[in-house]
Parts: structure tokens; sequence; C-alpha cells
């Protein structure tokens, strides 16, 4: 076996055309060849002699893990010799120590170097090509590998390499031929039918895919990764029990790699099996902590279980790992949104925007929670970029038009609606819309007109009977409202807002008993469905049951901290009670929540009353 030294001087005896190298110039240790590199003039042995002694401390220092040291002795040996070969030859080794060093900037230019020295040098021209390619220079890589098949067409690495930029760029078709070239090349060799298949794929031609992976199993029965990507594509083709063979397959051939976990985690989670999916999402994160992926899918998972501040915690997590990382702020936002955080949903997704001012969903959801922080006109904005972004979205117009219904611009919204429901005359929810925008405007047989329409497209959809009730409400017929009610309720049995509407519609026609029977199923269904509190409190005093209707103002207020209404009736409950105390108490409150200047004024003459102060 050759020593560090040994295989110094064979370099540089192949560098250097000597053909009779001996180790009898190894005698001497390191330190007294350092000090034998003079500052004299060097003929050709000393540079011989000093080039030896140059690359004999660049084999040491390696060997100590001494990088840095290492590239400066390989340039000294640069820097001495005449010989374009030799020159070449230590740039291309102080290149692939750079890489190893973390600085491909410095390799690149040390690459570049020695192929303005050696042009066809194969090695070279392949390390530079694979660090372009790492890069993301995939025009450069491109021409690399180009270069190295014309210098040797028969490099099924070289077509490899290419094939897989190709892929990278789009460009399917050149690459599925430089996939074919490889095979030709190396017929046995698995790796190509892997990558052709994930071309295949990336194309939509999922059966060709699927044959791929195949044959690139049958070459190499332990190749992991291909069974991974045959998993993946029998999930597409609608195989999950296949699906989940390879899925457990692969990571019984990898264990430890976490991307595998993270492919049947997502897998599990479309199958429903929502604890087994999360099992694995946790077991990535384990395997890889800084793993972006692992954290982010897990984090949608738990948003959608309803486990909103773990969910929080992992997106926090992914932005942590990947600052420039837009879904990061995106899906964090939302889990913000549907916790009523709408300070730091807008801050995530101002972040977002600053990141791409382009993004659909960034301006949507932006939008969205400035409607929910009543900000219509600042709504109108991001709304009206989706609409430029995305012209022939009909989501687009949906959500344009519900800000103007928050605007009370309601031709506007119907123009929007219409446009929607002209570019998909099937879909209900225009029509829906239309009909809720019609009902502002009191034009109910209008209105109707438009949930009837939905009703022809859906016949069984819940919200348009539950609408269009409420519209037969308005102008008196109340047996089409108990008819419309009750259809809703059959279409969603388990849905507390049925009964609500259907309970509302027996309070109007004064039919308490029947009211209360379907209030009390709203908020079985829904104990956190505040409206059906409130009328159930509602009936109640009318029913003179004024503890019962106590208790359901205090639900509303624990549910709604900021509902004033419940607050000043309850005050009121409690005055009729006796209870001054706690009804000046009720109405001080009242005079803190954004309530009416009326609810206001006739709080603060109940206070003044019952012989109470007025506070901040």
């Amino acid at each position: 076996m050759k020593t560090p030294y040994s295989l110094a001087l064979t370099i540089l005896c192949l560098a250097f055309g000597i053909t009779a190298c001996t180790q009898s110039a190894l005698q001497s240790p390191v330190a007294t060849m350092e000090a034998q590199i003079t500052a004299s003039p060097i003929s050709s042995g000393n540079e011989f002699e000093q080039a030896y002694l140059h690359m004999t401390l660049a084999e040491e220092a390696l060997q100590q893990g001494d990088y840095a040291r290492a590239v400066e002795e390989f340039h000294s040996i640069a820097e001495i010799s005449k010989d374009s070969t030799v020159i070449a030859q230590v740039l291309y080794r102080s290149g692939l120590v750079y890489e190893r060093m973390g600085q491909p900037d410095q390799a690149l230019r040390d690459y570049s170097r020695a192929l303005e020295l050696v042009p066809e040098s194969i090695p070279v021209l392949a390390a530079r090509a694979l660090l372009y390619s790492n890069l993301g220079e995939r025009e450069q890589a491109i021409a690399d590998f180009t270069r190295l098949i014309e210098l040797d067409p028969q490099s099924g690495d070289a077509y490899f390499g290419r094939a897989i930029l190709y892929d990278e760029s789009g460009q399917y078709e050149l690459a599925l031929a430089d996939y074919a070239r490889t095979i030709e090349i190396a017929p046995d060799s698995a790796s190509p039918y892997n990558n052709r298949g994930s071309t295949y794929l990336h194309m939509g031609d999922l059966e060709k895919a699927l044959e791929n992976f195949s044959r690139a199993i049958e070459l190499n029965p332990q190749y992991s990764l291909a069974i991974f990507n045959r998993a993946v594509v029998q999930d597409e083709l609608g195989m999950p029990k296949k699906a989940l063979e390879d899925f457990n397959l692969a990571i019984e051939l990898s264990p430890e790699e976490s991307s595998y976990y993270i492919g049947r985690g997502s897998f599990l989670q479309r199958m429903e099996k929502y604890d087994q999916a999360l099992a694995d999402f946790d077991q990535a994160v384990k395997l890889a902590p800084q793993s972006v992926s692992g954290y982010y899918n897990r984090g949608l998972l738990l948003l959608f279980l309803q486990k909103n501040q773990e969910s929080i915690s992992d997106l926090t997590r992914v932005i942590e790992l990947a600052p420039t990382f837009m879904d990061g702020y995106l899906r964090r936002a939302a889990v913000y949104y549907v916790e009523h955080q709408y300070d730091q949903a807008l801050a995530d997704l101002n972040r977002a925007l600053e990141l791409d001012d382009r993004s659909a969903d960034g301006h949507l959801y932006r939008g969205l929670v400035y409607s929910a922080m009543n900000q219509p006109k600042e709504a109108l904005k991001d709304m009206d970029q989706l609409v430029v972004l995305q012209p022939d979205s009909v989501d687009s117009y949906y959500n344009r038009g519900m800000v103007y219904e928050q605007l009370e611009q309601y031709d506007l919204a119907i123009a929007d609606y219409l446009k929607a429901s002209a570019m998909d005359p099937q879909d209900v929810t225009a029509y829906i819309n239309l009909g809720n925008v019609y009902f502002q405007k009191k034009e109910y047989p209008t209105a109707i007109e438009k949930y009837s329409h939905a009703l022809e497209i859906v016949p069984d959809n819940a919200l348009a009977y539950r609408n269009r009730g409420r519209t037969y409400l308005e102008i008196g017929q109340f047996q089409n409202a108990e008819a419309d009610f009750t259809k809703a309720i059959e279409a969603l049995p388990e849905d507390s807002v049925g009964y609500y509407y259907r309970g509302f519609g027996y309070y109007y026609w004064k039919k308490y008993s029947k009211a209360l029977e379907d209030l009390n199923k709203a908020v079985e269904l829904g104990p956190a469905y505040v409206p059906a509190y409130f009328l159930r409190a509602t009936i109640y005093v009318n029913q003179q049951q004024y503890s019962a209707a106590i208790e359901d103002f205090t639900k509303v207020v624990e549910l709604d901290p900021g509902n004033s209404d419940a607050y000043f009736n309850r005050g009121l409950l409690y005055r009729s009670a006796g209870k001054k105390a706690e009804a000046i108490d009720d109405f001080q409150q009242v005079l803190r929540l954004d309530a009416s200047d009326e609810l206001k004024k006739e709080a603060e003459r109940y206070i003044k009353l019952d012989g109470g102060t007025i506070t901040p």
C-alpha cells in the first residue's frame, strides 16, 4: 500500500514525465523538506523537488483534515510549475477540496482555470458539471455534460447527468432521450430506469412510470428509492393496497430515510388513518430534526385535526428553518385565522407577500383576514389583485363578490357572481350568493328564484334550502319556510344550523314549544353555536323562565365575550331579579364593548337608575 509520500511522488513523476522515480527523497522528515524550500530562482530540478515537497505536505494536510493548508500547498505547486498539465491537475484537486470545505465558488474558479489549461480533461469537466448542477446552474451544467459526451460518446454517466438536468428544467423529451441512451450503454443499471420513471411521472404518464420503476426493482430488488417511487405511482393509480406494501418495504429497506416516512404519512392521511400518519410524521422529524418537509406536513395534519396550537408550533419551526419559505407563512396565517388571531395572521401574510407579491393565495388569505377584521376596503384591494392574478378562476369572483357584499355594494357583487355563474353554470355557489345579495336588497322573489336555481343543480343542497326558507319567512310564507328548513335538516341531519333556522321559524310564528325542541337539538349538535343559545334565551324570557334565560345568556358571553346584546339582556334580567350589582356589572361591560350608541345610552341610563357609577 502506498504511503502519502509515495503517492505524492508517483503523481508528480507522472505529471513531470519522469519514468524512474524512487523513494530516496522520502527519507527526510516533513520539517526538513519544508526547510529545503528557498526563494532562489527555480531550476527544472528545483521545480520538481519543491513541487514534490508541496504535494507531500498537501497529502499530509488532507490526512489531518487541514483542508485550508492542503489548498495552499496545491496552489503553491500551481505557482511553481510551468507545465499546464501539472497545474490543471493540482487545480482540479484543490477544487475537490474546496467543495469538501463548502466553498463552491472557489472550487468553480479552480475547475475553470484547470479547463482553460486542459480543455479536454474529462475528470475536471465532470466535476464542474456536477458542481454547476448542485448550484442550480443548469445551463452551464448541461453544457459541460454535452462536452463530456462529445469527448466520450460512451459515457453513460454524462448522459445520465444531463438527463437529470433536462428533467428538472421541464425538458422531458430530451431527458427521455438521454435516459434511453444511458440504458443502451448500461442496460443492467437500475438507476436510469428509476429516473426515467420519475420523468414519466412528471409528464403524467403513470403507466410508463410504473413500468420503469418496476424494471428498476427487477434489476435491484433492494432499491428502496425505486420501491418508494412505485408506491407513489400506485397511490395515484388507485392501488392503495399495493402502494402501502411498497411504502412499507421501502421503509423496511431504508429505515433511516425520513422522506419515506413523510411519503407514507401523506398516503395514510389521505386514507384517513390520521393517528398512523401522525406517527410517521413524528418519526420523520425525529430522524431529520432539520427537515422542513417533516414539520410542514405534520403542521398541516395538526391543523386538519384542529390541534391548532401544535400546528402553529410546527409551522413556526418551518419558518425558523426556512425563513424564505413562503408557504410556511401562508399556512401559519391560516391557523391564526382559524384561531381569530387576525393581527398575527396579517403579519404572516404581509411577510409572505414580501417574498412573492404575485402569490394568489397570499392576496386571497389577506383579503379574508381584512374582511374578518371588518376592513372591507383593504380586503377589496387584495381581491382586486386576486382577479388580476387569476382572471379565469371562479373563486376569484366569488371572493371579491363577498367583499362587495360587506361594503353593501350589491350591484357590483351581483356582477361578480354573474361572472362566476357564467364561467361555471353548474356551480351552485354563485346562485346561492346571488340569492343572498337579492335577499339583502329585499328583492325576495328574485332571491327565491336564485336559490331555486341552485336546487335544480344540486337538489339536496342544505344551504340553498335554508336560505330559501329564511326568505319565505320574510314574505310570510311559513309553510314553505318550514318545508325548506325541514329539507335542510334532512340533507344535513347532524348540522345544528338547520335546526336553529327551523327553530327560528317556529319562534317567528310563536310556536315556542316546537322552537325549543329544535333549539335544544341545535345546542346538542353544536355546543358552541352561539345564535341557538341567544334565541333560546329570548324564548325563555317570553315564557318567564328567567333563570334558564340567564343561564343561556351566560353561555353566550362565555362563547362570545364581545356580545354586547347578551350582556345587556342579562343585565335586565339581573335587574328584574333584584341583583343590582350584577346588573350594573353587565351594563358597564356593554359600555366597554363595541355596542351601538343606542344600546350604550340605555346601559348608562340603567346604571344611573340603580345608583351605579359609570367607570371607564
